[in-house]
């Protein structure tokens, strides 16, 4: 139980920071940080000889204690992420008016830059279906849409 409130003041303290940040230097900057991020930690998956974009974020989701589904078409793929919980990882518990500060500075460029590290380009993410920090359960729900 000790550990459970540990993880939860240090995401709490990571959300504060991303949302004074934000307030800061505007959402641009984490924004511009998370897809950096996310970009690095697809080289590191990749020095680890992990290539194939699929298993890098089925093991980025499970990192953080997620089960993922990955349903793909031709030019996309829709990412549903069962979280152990109603906790986000990134975003923490349901709170709408922190949900476009955490989707538009956090989730959408860090899983950008992620897949552009697989040559995935991203050309278009349509509003997110289902979001844990908005929607309230333990479901998180984001198609991407990539370049032919």
């Amino acid at each position: 139980m000790a550990m459970m409130s540990i993880a939860a003041d240090i995401i709490k303290f990571f959300q504060a920071f991303i949302r004074q940040m934000a307030k800061v230097g505007g959402k641009n900057l984490p924004k511009t940080i998370s897809t950096s991020l996310g970009a690095e930690l697809a080289k590191a998956y990749q020095k680890r000889d992990i290539q194939e974009w699929k298993i890098a974020v089925t093991g980025l989701i499970e990192g953080e204690g997620g089960k993922l589904e990955i349903i793909e078409t031709s030019n996309s793929c829709i990412l549903k992420t069962q979280h152990p919980s109603d906790f986000c990882p990134v975003g923490g518990k349901m709170d709408p008016a922190h949900f476009e500060i955490v989707t538009e500075s956090l989730c959408r460029p860090y899983m950008r830059g992620f897949l552009k590290g697989f040559e995935k380009i991203v050309t278009k993410i349509p509003p997110i279906t289902k979001c844990i920090v908005r929607d309230g359960g333990s479901l998180c729900e984001v198609t991407y849409e990539f370049e032919k």
